[in-house]
């Protein structure tokens, strides 16, 4: 334990654990990369360009990322303007 949190120490240090945070957050789903994107605030059509992914999906994603952010009210307009 006590060498474990040396590590880790010494990797924060050098910038080495973005790297990992990077590596480890590709290994998860693409919905998963989509909803860190979001909370980072990147776009749908980042998202859409940066996992190859359609559209119709991230737009999805995108809807399950508002509703666990409680942004009711923002749904009911991107709702209205989603069907325009």
């Amino acid at each position: 334990m006590i060498i474990n949190r040396y590590k880790d120490k010494l990797e924060r240090e050098n910038g080495q654990t973005e790297v990992k945070e990077k590596d480890d957050i590709k290994s998860k789903s693409k919905t998963t990369q989509a909803i860190k994107m979001f909370s980072e605030g990147q776009t749908p059509t980042q998202v859409v360009i940066e996992l190859d992914l359609p559209p119709e999906e991230v737009r999805d994603m995108y809807r399950q990322y508002l509703e666990m952010r409680k942004m009711y009210d923002f749904l009911q307009v991107y709702d209205q303007i989603k069907y325009w």
